[in-house]
């Protein structure tokens, strides 16, 4: 048949089909359903929907019946994580429209992408994002991450910014951790300088890596409340205005 492929037939390819041994011709059209007939099911099947007895959404007789009146998820046990992943899917997607959201991204384009560079960020910037990374970094890997990572490239402005903060002990922490790896050494401002340090196996052992454990562990107990901190740092020096 000209044209004619699986699942989509033209309007005007003819089937034909034997009727008391004549056969005849049918548009493949007249055998399609109707879309009305089609939509009409659709609203009847709405019609006859049963809530489910936990949580209420609507659901199919069938379904009922299979499930003891219960919809998949609720059955299945995992309602609570599906609405909790809605829940926070929601919440993400409003904090995306805050001033602090847009201001931090806006922060990041400028120090890691196309934007002015972090030399040129006002200093209540400078320190406030020091500050950001080196949260996340830590928590994220600890301090060997951190000081691995181009966020210490800004070591200097997170310990004046700790400082400024008042979060004593995580800056006592920051220091330690240094201290851990280059002793007296200030830490080198390059990244390949840092990471030449930090791959070199010939010191770094095991004693190393456990006191810098410890110090991880004793940053995640976050005495400082340091998130707060540099949020009121923020706050008090309207760095997010205009977002």
């Amino acid at each position: 048949m000209t044209g004619a492929h699986v699942g989509a037939l033209p309007v005007d390819v003819h089937l034909p089909i034997a009727f008391g041994g004549i056969r005849v011709s049918i548009a493949a059209s007249a055998m399609r359903p109707s879309t009305s007939l089609l939509g009409n099911r659709r609203k009847i099947e709405d019609m006859t929907k049963v809530p489910c007895k936990t949580c209420s959404e609507m659901i199919l007789p069938t379904t009922a019946a299979i499930n003891d009146g219960l919809c998949m998820p609720c059955k299945g046990g995992y309602r609570n994580s599906m609405e909790e992943s809605k829940r926070r899917n929601e919440r993400e997607a409003a904090h995306r429209q805050t001033p602090t959201y847009r201001h931090w991204t806006w922060l990041v384009q400028q120090a890691h992408g196309d934007g002015i560079g972090f030399a040129t960020l006002s200093e209540e910037n400078k320190l406030f994002f020091a500050i950001n990374t080196l949260i996340g970094e830590v928590y994220n890997g600890g301090f060997h991450q951190y000081f691995g990572n181009s966020a210490s490239d800004y070591y200097d402005k997170c310990i004046a910014g700790l400082h400024q903060i008042g979060a004593e002990r995580s800056l006592a922490l920051l220091v330690e951790a240094a201290k851990a790896i280059w002793g007296n050494e200030p830490v080198p401002k390059s990244q390949a300088a840092r990471l030449e340090k930090l791959n070199d196996d010939s010191w770094l052992d095991a004693s190393v890596l456990d006191r810098l454990d410890g110090l991880d562990r004793a940053f995640w107990k976050d005495e400082d409340g340091i998130s707060s901190l540099a949020s009121e740092y923020r706050v008090r020096h309207n760095i997010d205005y205009g977002f």
